[in-house]
């Protein structure tokens, strides 16, 4: 119909990664704009650049050594995906379960 070539064509689905660039943040990346992952792994050789006697922890990285291409996002396993499942099933049973004792349960935890 009329909608459907007036929308814009969407991109296929991929998983959750990183955010996509919008054209107006392109530019050099620094220490504060990658992934917390990237900025440990940066962390991690400026600490055995210099000797762990030797790292101050609050100096600022080098704005050079910022990877300028993030690496690849991993593709979650089935195992992985289960046990996640798995655990907010659990905490929807727990939720259920609570909901009725939850004022006993709160008097008995203070007076512990």
């Amino acid at each position: 119909g009329m909608a459907q070539g007036m929308a814009p064509a969407m991109p296929p689905a991929r998983l959750q990664g990183y955010r996509p660039v919008m054209p107006h943040m392109v530019g050099k990346q620094t220490p504060e704009s990658v992934p917390v992952g990237v900025l440990a792994t940066m962390m991690m050789h400026a600490v055995r650049r210099v000797g762990r006697a030797n790292f101050v922890a609050y100096r600022p990285l080098e704005t050079a050594l910022t990877p300028q291409i993030l690496p690849p996002m991993e593709v979650p396993t089935q195992r992985l995906l289960e046990r996640v499942e798995d655990f907010y099933q659990d905490l929807k049973d727990e939720e259920r379960g609570s909901s009725s004792s939850r004022s006993s349960s709160r008097s008995s935890r203070s007076s512990s």
